[in-house]
């Protein structure tokens, strides 16, 4: 185990919250027990041993967490399981004096596509591994929910995959921001995406960050975004050039 910073990002980060207690910790111990490229042997039992030897449960169901939403990686090389944690320089400055890597760099072609209770979904030739206890079905796995529907434009992820937006999802959203231009926008936050890398969002955090991108450029118009009652069957949308206060 090595000693390394922690930034007050890790407890602000929204897409981390969204995991359990345990898994978020477990995030943190693997920054000391990756070496100084961020790289570590998958070796579930001795990473428990190391980073939460108190603990009765297994750490498998959290890492494969971390993996689904983009905190790590899982790959192969020549038979051997290895993660890499990702973004990891970005945030770290391991001493100068550590020990070289003796782990295999990671490379797109050693990606591991995995199996989670035999339950794998792809959507849009994004691969979603599903069964972790907190993500059991596919209602709150993250996906799109178009599926069937070509995306229109796609949205960077941190893993490296691409979120495709659909026209579904765009007349969606230009109901509920009337006045904006929903698919110049989206090209807006996909550019925005590609400037920051380290800024980009997990599969699960990507809806979160369109909407409340709409929402602030809805306010900066004068508008606001319409939400809609529970009720919608005699729905009307308000009168716009009234105040809505």
């Amino acid at each position: 185990m090595r000693s390394r910073n922690i930034k007050p990002g890790f407890f602000e980060n929204e897409d981390l919250a969204e995991l359990p207690p345990l898994a978020r910790l477990l995030f943190a111990g693997l920054w000391c027990y990756a070496d100084r490229e961020g790289r570590f042997e998958w070796r579930p039992k001795k990473i428990k041993a190391c980073i939460l030897p108190y603990d009765k449960d297994g750490v498998s169901g959290h890492l494969d967490a971390l993996t689904v939403n983009g905190f790590i990686r899982k790959y192969e090389v020549d038979g051997k399981e290895y993660g890499q944690v990702v973004h990891f320089l970005d945030h770290q400055k391991p001493h100068p004096h550590e020990a070289r890597s003796k782990i295999p760099e990671y490379n797109q072609c050693h990606d591991m596509v995995y199996q989670s209770n035999d339950k794998v979904l792809q959507c849009n030739s994004d691969i979603m591994i599903l069964g972790y206890s907190d993500i059991r079905n596919e209602d709150s796995a993250p996906s799109n929910k178009n599926c069937s529907e070509p995306p229109v434009i796609t949205l960077p992820l941190v893993d490296k995959s691409e979120y495709g937006i659909t026209e579904a999802d765009v007349a969606e959203w230009s109901k509920t921001f009337p006045g904006l231009d929903i698919l110049q926008r989206v090209r807006v936050m996909r550019e925005w995406l590609i400037s920051n890398p380290t800024r980009q969002k997990t599969s699960r955090g990507i809806r979160r960050f369109v909407t409340s991108w709409l929402d602030r450029d809805q306010n900066k118009i004068g508008g606001r975004a319409i939400k809609k009652p529970d009720a919608v069957e005699d729905w009307e949308p308000p009168d716009l050039s009234k105040p809505q206060w």
